[in-house]
């Protein structure tokens, strides 16, 4: 499937790696993002984040979900796009399959891109990343992880 290589291809230039461990984690994280949305640049913005999120690190993917220590916002984050649960439902659905991430990630990411509407676009994921739409850090943070 083209949509899943190019994702592959993509997670290795934001970070390279060279472990079969690792590309086997990655294609499970595009095929993932692929069953969720058919969108290129939401598919590229779901494998960015989880790069500067998790760094691609299988232990925190599902079902893991490990944390160690000074890790996952103080241990209240969960899954590779490190998603932090609004309610005991969302809770429960984190961490049960790669596929359930992804869709919760990708409402998330929806939702950040509604609210902060009025920013500019590379700006648009500070509600997801640091709670509202007016803060600094979270506008940094989503320039960083911007794709265009």
């Amino acid at each position: 499937m083209w949509e899943v290589w190019r994702l592959v291809s993509f997670s290795i230039h934001l970070l390279s790696t060279n472990t079969n461990e690792d590309i086997q984690y990655r294609n499970d994280l595009a095929n993932a993002i692929v069953s969720v949305t058919n969108n290129e640049h939401e598919q590229q913005l779901l494998m960015s984040t989880v790069r500067y999120e998790s760094s691609f690190f299988v232990r925190l993917g599902s079902p893991q979900c490990e944390c160690r220590r000074n890790e996952c916002d103080g241990g209240r984050a969960r899954g590779p796009w490190q998603i932090i649960p609004r309610s005991k439902i969302e809770k429960e659905s984190l961490c049960v399959s790669l596929e359930q991430d992804a869709k919760l990630a990708l409402s998330r990411v929806r939702e950040s891109l509604r609210a902060c509407w009025r920013s500019p676009p590379n700006e648009r994921l500070a509600l997801y990343l640091r709670g509202n739409c007016s803060n600094e850090d979270g506008k940094r943070l989503s320039r960083i992880r911007w794709v265009q």
